[in-house]
């Protein structure tokens, strides 16, 4: 693994501040994770359980291998917020459906995609630093994992509009890193599923 940006995670650590990390369900995501932690520090990833207990609790054992965390999505955001808090790093990927009463639309990919906010409020909530991480495949068999540079985002100060721009932002940086290797981009349920309904404001 080649390792870029690392000395993004470590500054905002070293300044007290927690990180929320978005990411992608592209190349290796679940290697980046694992293989990280000596160099950054334990990660804590929010999750959802497999539906079968049995391979959930082996991909939980593979994830936590080198001291990482799982955060199952089902009452999350208080265990988010204190790990934030206590400075350490919540990885959360963003390039999958949700449920209109769960997100918002984005433009992505130039349609309307439902998307997850997490990353953006916590982000906004916390003041913590963003750095965007992922992990493609070279052509050489070796992996380059990228963390950062942090997003920088000056809101306007009314919370719902700062949320959804903020959103749109990060989804446009996956739109972007997907363009540079979309063979490598594993999300195998429908993206768009969740469209505005007829007549909604788009």
């Amino acid at each position: 693994c080649d390792l870029e940006g690392v000395e993004h995670l470590k500054a905002a650590r070293a300044a007290g501040r927690g990180v929320v990390s978005p990411a992608a369900h592209l190349g290796n995501w679940e290697l980046q994770a694992i293989a990280s932690v000596p160099h950054v520090g334990a990660i804590a990833a929010v999750a959802r359980p497999l539906d079968n207990p049995a391979l959930d609790a082996r991909l939980v054992a593979l994830r936590t291998s080198t001291g990482n965390s799982v955060i199952y999505k089902q009452k999350a955001l208080a265990q988010v917020l204190r790990t934030i808090r206590e400075g350490g790093i919540v990885a959360i990927v963003i390039d999958q459906n949700v449920q209109e009463k769960d997100g918002i639309f984005v433009r992505f990919f130039d349609r309307p995609a439902c998307s997850t906010t997490v990353a953006a409020a916590v982000a906004l909530k916390t003041g913590c630093a963003i750095v965007p991480v992922r992990c493609t495949l070279r052509a050489n068999g070796r992996y380059r994992m990228v963390y950062g540079p942090p997003v920088e985002w000056t809101g306007v100060g009314r919370r719902d509009e700062d949320v959804a721009g903020l959103t749109q932002h990060l989804a446009t940086i996956v739109e972007g890193w997907i363009r540079e290797t979309p063979e490598q981009w594993l999300w195998l349920h429908r993206r768009w599923k969740t469209q505005p309904r007829e007549g909604a404001p788009r």
